[in-house]
């Protein structure tokens, strides 16, 4: 470590707990094994009723420093003030069930110094189950950075808990509470379209899959919220329709027949004003080819757009693609006296 950093920054490790007695003792203890030593480790407690409380007393390490919500104040409240809390020149993620390898602090910290370009670091995670088992996943993120702030339109790309900022930008930007449960996601994305971001390509967490997960919990109402963070990156592509959109890139199965014409001519605009940007391209080319595969079973003139793309033009732009597949569609309605 000596011979990257001669001098070693403050490191504040966030860490927001609710009744997290069942894990939060293990994600403490890959802290405290950190090969990293200049830390201080922030619990912000949510109002437990468990006994998260005396679990997080029987460490006598004196980098821990504990705080208590004297009520339930929910989970952007409770970021939010570990930020407030942090004296670090950064300020890294590990939530209260996850687990930090050893080496985790060490290498974001010297990726950090050493490009001070970045405003923030990922790392690539293993996944395991609630008894703290590998379940034979692992999050492989190697996207180069200019092209993460595109992926970050179609999925959030980094895992929270792996994340290591620099605190000026935390302290700035900060979690939205307009967000309440896919507040990393918005933060993320805001943070990536002004500060270049990164994911190391090793494994430095154990990020774990549980009932008690909120992505799991409330499916329904983070999709929601995921529409109102593509109305921020949307601005990027001069469209409006964020609901189309919104449908194109998470729950394709309700587009309808419809809308997949309006889709086509919605997409043309988006490749026009983004002719520039050949990866944005690409990727919706792929995924709206996929879209189009999924759907052929179905829809009858998706069919016939099928067939011409298979046997007459398979090396048509997906600009071409998309316009030839719009009027397809609309003839297709106007025949069955439908107003498009």
């Amino acid at each position: 470590m000596e011979s990257v950093l001669s001098i070693a920054p403050l490191v504040s490790i966030n860490m927001v707990v609710y009744n997290g007695a069942k894990y939060i003792n293990e994600s403490i203890q890959g802290i405290l094994d950190q090969t990293y030593a200049n830390f201080e480790l922030i619990i912000v407690d949510d109002g437990s009723t468990d006994d998260t409380i005396e679990i997080v007393r029987r460490f006598s390490d004196r980098r821990i420093r504990l705080y208590k919500n004297n009520i339930n104040r929910g989970l952007v409240f409770s970021r939010n003030r570990a930020i407030d809390l942090s004296n670090g020149e950064y300020i890294t993620i590990n939530d209260c069930d996850d687990i930090s390898m050893m080496n985790r602090i060490s290498e974001q910290i010297c990726f950090l110094e050493s490009n001070k370009d970045f405003g923030m670091v990922g790392s690539n995670v293993t996944i395991i189950n609630e008894d703290g088992g590998e379940i034979g996943c692992v999050w492989n993120l190697t996207l180069q950075e200019d092209l993460i702030p595109v992926e970050l339109i179609f999925r959030n790309y980094f895992c929270h808990s792996s994340c290591t900022f620099r605190a000026f930008i935390l302290k700035d930007m900060k979690y939205n509470a307009e967000f309440e449960i896919a507040e990393d996601y918005e933060l993320i994305n805001r943070i990536s379209l002004k500060y270049k971001v990164w994911n190391i390509q090793s494994v430095l967490v154990k990020y774990r899959i549980h009932g008690g997960n909120i992505s799991f919990e409330k499916r329904e109402l983070h999709s929601k919220y995921v529409i109102r963070i593509l109305g921020q990156t949307f601005t990027y592509f001069n469209v409006d329709d964020l609901m189309l959109l919104y449908l194109f890139f998470y729950n394709p199965d309700k587009i309808k027949i419809k809308e997949f014409a309006y889709l086509s001519r919605l997409l043309c605009v988006i490749v026009k004003n983004k002719s520039e940007n050949r990866y944005l391209i690409k990727r919706i080319s792929d995924y709206w080819t996929f879209l189009l595969g999924e759907r052929v079973r179905t829809d009858r003139p998706l069919i016939l757009i099928r067939y011409i793309y298979s046997k007459f033009n398979v090396h048509w732009t997906f600009k071409t693609k998309a316009k030839v597949s719009f009027s397809i569609v609309k003839t297709y309605f106007k025949q069955k006296n439908i107003k498009t």
